[in-house]
């Protein structure tokens, strides 16, 4: 696994440009833009054939947890998950519920969009 974690810490040495840096350091300590975490996810993708999702690679990943989620083949997402299921199974979130959403509290009423036409008075 150090083989592992000392080329993904190299290629984001690469990308960033920062030299220095703690294997257990966010990834997103290093300044990554959305350009380099494609690229990072391309060669985590093409060297370990493993994919990693750039949300994870921008807030939560770091080139230890990459490392241990190549060498175990489980993704933060999917181990965070499993674990809510475990501790938490009646708030477990359906990925393919077809449930009615949520407006969102910032969203505009339907009637801001679509005001109802005022009847246009009868010529007799």
């Amino acid at each position: 696994m150090d083989h592992v974690v000392e080329q993904i810490a190299a290629k984001v040495a690469e990308l960033s440009g920062h030299e220095g840096g703690s294997v257990e350091e966010p990834l997103s300590a290093f300044g990554l833009n959305s350009i380099s975490v494609a690229e990072l996810g391309a060669f985590i993708q093409s060297q370990y054939q493993f994919q990693v999702s750039a949300l994870e690679l921008m807030t939560t990943a770091t080139c230890l947890s990459l490392a241990e989620a190549i060498v175990t083949g489980k993704s933060n997402a999917a181990e965070k998950q499993d674990e809510d299921e475990v501790h938490n199974p009646e708030e477990t979130v359906c990925s393919n519920c077809t449930g009615a959403r949520q407006p969102s509290v910032f969203a505009a009423a339907p009637e801001d969009h679509f005001p109802l036409a005022t009847p246009e008075p009868e010529v007799s």
